[in-house]
């Protein structure tokens, strides 16, 4: 599982995940925030000032409610300015997380799921480990896009290994609903075999807007499964996975 390092044994952590590849320091959204709440703080004491020593009735309530949201937003630009020494350490075998608290080590092969997100222009990875702790990469880091392209990468290698055993015992793999076998698909309700799949891939929304995975029988109108990209855990393993029995599709 996940370990926990103390600050001073940084060498150990990057031996465990072999050579360093990358650093993601705090990136723009943080700081942008960090601005916008320091403004807050400046202005909302001046403003419970002015409202303390007017003549006009009734602002005593209105200074003692911006002396509250001052106090709030002092509390709020406090975490904000340690996300600005968040750092994600990008190594071979795994990514180190220094936020709040000890670095936390992340072996690949401690991921269980990695889903990749992409609403209305806000990139995020979001890891689920074996243990079932989230873990969410965004732009709290600097070139999240990068980042997050690397720990899916790192994530899809491991559970590829991973799925090699479990396929030689003749186990089934979850990709979320979605199970695979040597001899092909369930989706819970309907086994598929890989004989039986006439287009499996990634293809666009009707709407034009986002991907989905989408899984069709032979001589069915309606597709046997689909669900949306951004949705579907280990998507890229799942498709490198089934490359191997049947035709992978993607848009060109």
């Amino acid at each position: 599982m996940s370990v926990h390092l103390e600050q001073n044994d940084p060498d150990a952590a990057r031996q465990h995940l072999g050579p360093l590849v990358g650093e993601h320091k705090a990136g723009l959204e943080p700081k942008v925030r960090v601005i916008a709440c320091g403004v807050l703080v400046a202005l909302l004491p001046a403003g419970a000032a002015w409202a303390a020593f007017t003549n006009i009735r009734g602002m005593g309530w209105v200074a003692l409610a911006l002396a509250l949201l001052a106090l709030l937003a002092a509390a709020g630009l406090v975490v904000l300015v340690r996300r600005l020494k968040w750092r994600a350490l990008l190594h071979r075998d795994g990514v180190i997380l220094e936020r709040s608290g000890p670095p936390e080590v992340l072996p690949w092969s401690d991921v269980k799921y990695c889903t990749e997100r992409n609403v209305n222009g806000h990139y995020s990875v979001r890891l689920q480990l074996l243990d079932n702790r989230l873990i969410t990469l965004d732009a709290n880091f600097r070139n999240h896009h990068l980042l997050g392209a690397a720990v899916r990468q790192g994530v899809t290698g491991a559970v590829l290994a991973r799925v090699a055993e479990q396929l030689d015992r003749r186990e089934e793999v979850p990709f979320g609903p979605l199970k695979v076998s040597r001899e092909g698909l369930s989706n819970g309700k309907e086994q598929l075999g890989w004989e039986e799949v006439s287009e499996l891939g990634v293809a666009l929304n009707f709407s034009g807007s986002g991907y989905k995975v989408v899984v069709r029988k032979k001589g069915a109108t309606q597709a046997w499964f689909s669900r949306p990209y951004i949705d579907f855990p280990n998507a890229e393993a799942f498709l490198e996975l089934s490359s191997r029995y049947t035709q992978v599709t993607r848009p060109k």
